[in-house]
């Protein structure tokens, strides 16, 4: 197997946290907002940023455009502890649509 595929899971999730870390002090936030969608990807971004700031910091918002998967998303925001408060469900088919109008016709 090559090496290069070996990683040690807890020494990235500390690289990485510590990264998130740095990067909000230098830029001076306290507070991020991350979109989430219920898939792995978000869901992985998700437990590494509440690892790296409290939960009451981070602001979720799950776009969609045809039909809220929230019912989805709400598990893994759960057990990241983020705040109801916090949770934006919110539709981006207005702003396509209106975006689309924008457009030259071809």
């Amino acid at each position: 197997m090559n090496d290069l595929l070996k990683i040690n899971p807890s020494a990235e999730t500390i690289r990485i946290t510590s990264f998130i870390k740095t990067v909000l002090e230098k830029q001076k936030f306290k507070n991020a907002v991350i979109g989430v969608s219920g898939g792995i990807d978000s869901a992985v971004c998700l437990s590494l940023l509440a690892k790296s700031i409290p939960p009451q910091n981070i602001f979720a918002a799950h776009l969609y455009y045809f039909k809220s998967q929230i019912d989805l998303v709400k598990p893994m925001l759960n057990i990241a502890n983020i705040p109801q408060e916090n949770i934006y469900n919110l539709s981006i088919k207005p702003l396509v649509e209106a975006f689309q109008k924008t457009l030259p016709n071809e």
